[in-house]
């Protein structure tokens, strides 16, 4: 798994048998050399965040991990020779949501040239009630039309890249703010 966090890109994996720990390696997109960038010596640790990339807000990735077998770490396996592409994405954050009538709310949010564009999402206590995608990401306000009348809704961002060819990846949601119609 690939997971953007606050503190950089979260990696996961599945545990090998056999194996006393794991080499996670990282390229550039559209690179040809892999970079052996950590070593997991505990065979039951199945995540890693690559902190290293933290601040690099829209930049492509590409990791592969091997496991690792012996008290020498001898290479156990091999790797995903393509790996796995990731775009690091940092959280936008909400910066206002405000009621500008009864079925409408205009919300506020930071933007990145480095991305695609943004999804907001409505949810009503613990369910999504609607998330939309606005395209453009020089696009930082919208009001939102046809919601519910008296109904509160907790608001959050996030901002998304597509990637040709392989998708598209997602930021964190930003914290929510919450506003009752």
């Amino acid at each position: 798994s690939r997971i953007n966090k606050a503190a950089g890109i979260q990696l996961g994996w599945n545990k090998i048998n056999g194996a006393t720990g794991y080499a996670i390696y990282r390229m550039p997109y559209g690179g040809t050399t892999w970079t052996r960038i950590a070593t997991i010596n505990n065979p039951s640790t199945l995540t890693w965040t690559d902190e290293a990339v933290k601040a690099n807000n829209g930049t492509v990735y590409k990791y592969t991990i091997r496991a690792l077998a012996g008290s020498n770490n001898n290479t156990l396996s091999g790797c995903r020779a393509t790996g796995r592409t990731m775009v690091r994405l940092a959280s936008r954050t909400l910066t206002g949501a405000v009621k500008t009538s009864a079925t409408s709310v205009k919300c506020n949010w930071t933007t990145s040239s480095a991305v695609s564009g943004y999804e907001v999402r409505f949810m009503v206590g613990s369910n999504v009630y609607e998330t939309y995608t606005i395209g453009n990401y020089k696009t930082g306000t919208k009001t939102f039309t046809g919601l519910t009348a008296g109904q509160t809704y907790k608001i959050q961002v996030r901002s998304y890249k597509k990637v040709d060819g392989v998708g598209s990846f997602y930021s964190a949601w930003s914290t929510a703010k919450t506003v009752t119609l």
